[in-house]
């Protein structure tokens, strides 16, 4: 009887680690658009997002090696510098890789079957608002305008809690053509809201000082 024998082959294969990278914003939010818009650019294929909501999230998350690299708006060409973002700065330390600049469109939308004119509330988060003021004051000059409290500060939160009947049919929320996309229970009634249509934000690309 011939001996069995069991021949072992040596694999070499290239393994890639999976970059776990917390944004600033939801699903459907402007991080989001400027994330793909980046790793698409960088050629970045191994990656996972985690939604975090506020800046200050995702630097605590990077702080505690929760997530590989942090996503965040630093600076817009209308709304001027980011307070949330330079509040969580003043907190926590990170590293500069990159810069992602990307045009914002904004978009007003409320649920499906809701008319613009029976809308008293306008919310979103705050730099949106203060990119949308001057369209807001003219267009808008009833309805009360409003930043949306803990995680529902990010627009993309606030339009699917509104998606999801989580807030009253009288507000509508400024965010992004995507969110109508993901949510079908919302409807654009408005578009191009921001005062300069050539709206650039920038979002810095972070990581900790020392990655291992």
């Amino acid at each position: 009887m011939k001996k069995k024998t069991t021949v072992k082959r040596k694999i070499n294969a290239r393994v890639t680690k999976t970059l776990t990278i917390g944004i600033q914003g939801g699903p459907g939010s402007f991080n989001e658009e400027a994330l793909r818009s980046y790793v698409l650019s960088h050629s970045i294929t191994h990656y996972k997002i985690k939604y975090l909501y506020t800046t200050r999230k995702v630097l605590d998350a990077l702080a505690k090696k929760k997530i590989d690299r942090g996503l965040f708006a630093i600076q817009n060409s209308i709304g001027g510098m980011v307070k949330e973002s330079i509040n969580a700065l003043s907190e926590f330390n990170c590293k500069i890789i990159d810069e992602v600049r990307i045009p914002v469109n904004h978009m007003l939308l409320v649920r499906k079957g809701v008319s613009v004119s029976n809308v008293k509330t306008i919310m979103s988060h705050p730099q949106a608002l203060v990119q949308c003021m001057k369209t807001l004051e003219r267009k808008y000059p009833n309805q009360m305008k409003v930043s949306g409290d803990g995680i529902l500060v990010d627009q993309a939160t606030a339009a699917k809690a509104l998606a999801d009947g989580k807030l009253s049919d009288s507000v509508a929320v400024i965010a992004s053509k995507v969110c109508a996309d993901l949510y079908p229970n919302l409807q654009i009634v408005d578009k191009a809201l921001q005062d300069n249509k050539q709206n650039i934000t920038t979002f810095l690309f972070v990581s900790r000082f020392s990655v291992k």
